[in-house]
């Protein structure tokens, strides 16, 4: 049930749509999300967690980026 609720959650932004839109075009960092939604950088960050946990989103480290990607 806590899984359906995260998800549930997770989609319930129009910024995290957003950012999916954007993610399923390309793999992003979120300096990249920042530029392409005119947010800040914790609020990016905080959107993308919240994807990350409910199962939407990946990240993976390349060099000193942490780029994000649709699961």
């Amino acid at each position: 049930m806590q899984d359906l609720i995260k998800a549930l959650k997770a989609l319930f932004d129009g910024t995290r749509i957003r950012i999916l839109k954007i993610l399923l075009e390309k793999g992003c960092c979120v300096c990249e999300v920042m530029q392409a939604l005119d947010i800040s950088q914790s609020r990016a960050s905080h959107n993308l967690r919240i994807l990350q946990d409910g199962g939407f989103v990946k990240s993976r480290r390349d060099g000193a980026w942490i780029v994000y990607s649709v699961d």
